[in-house]
């Protein structure tokens, strides 16, 4: 029997990853002027970086990404990186973290990548 769809809000910086959700883990971050989240890999999982406001400067793989409202970051698997806001206002992104169906190794290879999201 499939699950019910949940409706979470996103205005607090809470865990919005429903309970029985078996797949996939999110969290609303804020991050101050100046904070970061520190250099993290996330084991066997690809992950996606949504930022609602302010701007969030990715760094891992040798690069530097700024990200801004409406774009969104891709990290693949095995992929150390951190998230810091060197802005002066307050950055809010969603992660959300995915197990991989093929991770064997999380030595996954890929590119980093940050996307204007389109409305729907």
């Amino acid at each position: 029997m499939a699950g019910r769809p949940v409706v979470v809000d996103l205005d607090a910086p809470r865990l919005v990853t429903p309970d029985g959700a078996k797949r996939m883990r999110s969290r609303v971050v804020i991050l101050s002027p100046g904070e970061e989240v520190g250099e993290h890999v996330t084991d066997g999982r690809e992950e996606l970086i949504v930022v609602l406001e302010g701007c969030a400067t990715f760094i891992g793989g040798g690069m530097e990404v700024e990200a801004r409202p409406g774009q969104a970051v891709y990290v693949p698997i095995g992929l150390a990186h951190n998230m810091k806001n060197k802005g002066n206002v307050p950055a809010r992104y969603v992660y959300v973290l995915a197990l991989h169906a093929d991770h064997k190794d999380g030595q996954g290879r890929g590119h980093i990548h940050a996307h204007k999201m389109g409305g729907h």
